[in-house]
């Protein structure tokens, strides 16, 4: 019994040392990437079936007070947001650094579930979507896509990667 248990206990040691090299592989690939915001954003825009008219915000300072994004954790952005009446919305945002694209993507998960709320009442059925929205987060890069359509969100997304 006592050999048997450090046969599992040495299977269990390789499979974490192949666990931490395969994410320490990700992490450098990740460090490699680069996405071009606007042309991501006009890609969603594109290839995404939104139900609502969806209109950019070009305005840093707009983006910025809309998800109360500190201005100093955004080097450049594009978005679009319905006109209310869906909770549809996208955006693209490359970060000063890594550690501001998890600030981001928390604060895009903090808006989507207050969003969530306030439909509830309101309309119900966008719920889904702001429950289970595509957050995309590439080193310094973060990606949103709120629609009723993940799968394309997701593969349109991964598309623009580079």
């Amino acid at each position: 019994v006592m050999m048997s248990m450090m046969v599992l206990v040495a299977c269990s040691k390789d499979k974490d040392s192949d666990s931490k090299k395969e994410e320490s592989k990700k992490e450098e690939n990740n460090k490699n990437i680069t996405i071009d915001v606007v042309a991501t954003a006009d890609a969603l825009i594109k290839d995404v079936k939104f139900v609502d008219q969806m209109s950019p915000i070009d305005n840093i300072d707009f983006f910025t007070a809309l998800f109360s994004i500190d201005a100093k954790d955004v080097k450049e952005q594009k978005t679009y947001t319905s006109t209310g009446a869906t909770a549809e919305m996208l955006s693209a945002v490359k970060c000063t650094d890594a550690t501001a694209a998890e600030r981001v993507k928390g604060i895009f998960e903090t808006y989507t579930k207050n969003l969530s709320s306030q439909y509830a009442d309101y309309k119900p059925e966008e719920c889904e979507k702001l429950d289970n929205p595509v957050i995309k987060v590439y080193n310094e890069y973060v990606i949103i896509c709120v629609s009723d359509d993940n799968d394309k969100a997701t593969k349109t997304i991964e598309g623009q990667v580079k």
